[in-house]
């Protein structure tokens, strides 16, 4: 299990930049209390089970395995409150959380003063597997926090065999996704594998990088529930699956150049 002396995780970085390359980060657990400065409810709870990256700092995730780590609140394998990008190879496995059990990205509006962040992060190529959540986002929880929008990027990830109590088995998104491409396997039958209260965007012409093709498999479930915003400009946009109900839509949905 990780220990820590000042928040969470089996690496808690809270200063400058750290890069992990061709690693293993595996079967820690969450055990300090995540201070109320960075808690939108002031409630001290364990969270970050791997890895917790602090506000204003800086987490480079090149090729690494993240896997079995336990969070009892936010971010099993990892809690973003700074800027990380995952890039390569890396992996995010069997790690659980309430919310985000695979990746937590966090945000936080400070009304009483001058402390308030968003998390920024950047995911390509990564796979997310088996991880769990006991409420929502059971491989990636993007968050809100007031007016603060957790800003999220995933490009050409794989998001399979994830499962959530509440909803958003492979993504329950609060903030703001600007790129969403990959494939998303919804990993508990009558569940939603992508769930959206905030605002998820894609555009492949601004990005090579970005393949523009984002496929959801419903698996016997819901594979996207809008609230508020989805659009695509360009690229692929496939839902599939073996239940008559592909989509369900209060939002505002936009494609185009499909």
């Amino acid at each position: 299990a990780g220990e820590c002396n000042y928040n969470d995780g089996e690496i808690s970085n809270n200063g400058g930049t750290l890069t992990l390359t061709s690693s293993v980060i595996a079967e820690a657990t969450g055990q300090c209390a995540y201070t109320a400065s960075y808690n939108i409810n002031t409630v001290v709870t364990p969270r970050g089970g791997g890895v917790f990256n602090s506000a204003t700092h800086s987490f480079n995730i090149l090729n690494t395995k993240i896997s079995g780590n336990v969070a009892t609140g936010w971010g099993g394998g990892v809690l973003n409150c700074g800027t990380v990008k995952v890039n390569g190879t890396a992996q995010f496995v069997n790690n659980k959380a309430q919310y985000g059990g695979g990746f937590f990205n966090c945000s936080y509006e400070d009304t009483a003063g001058s402390g308030s962040y968003i998390g920024t992060a950047t995911i390509t190529s990564a796979t997310f597997k088996n991880n769990s959540a006991g409420n929502k986002g059971g491989a990636i929880y993007n968050h809100k926090s007031g007016s603060k929008l957790a800003n999220l990027s995933i490009m050409n990830v794989t998001i399979d065999g994830n499962t959530a109590t509440d909803v958003g088995s492979g993504i329950a998104n609060y903030g703001t996704i600007s790129r969403c491409s990959g494939t998303i396997t919804n990993g508990k039958t009558s569940s939603v594998a992508v769930y959206n209260e905030g605002t998820i965007s894609s555009d492949k012409s601004t990005d090579n990088q970005d393949s523009g093709v984002l496929k959801i498999y419903n698996n016997n479930g819901i594979g996207l529930q809008n609230k508020k915003s989805f659009s695509l400009n360009g690229g692929e946009f496939w839902e599939y699956g073996n239940t008559a109900v592909a989509t369900i839509n209060s939002g505002t949905i936009t494609l185009k150049n499909m």
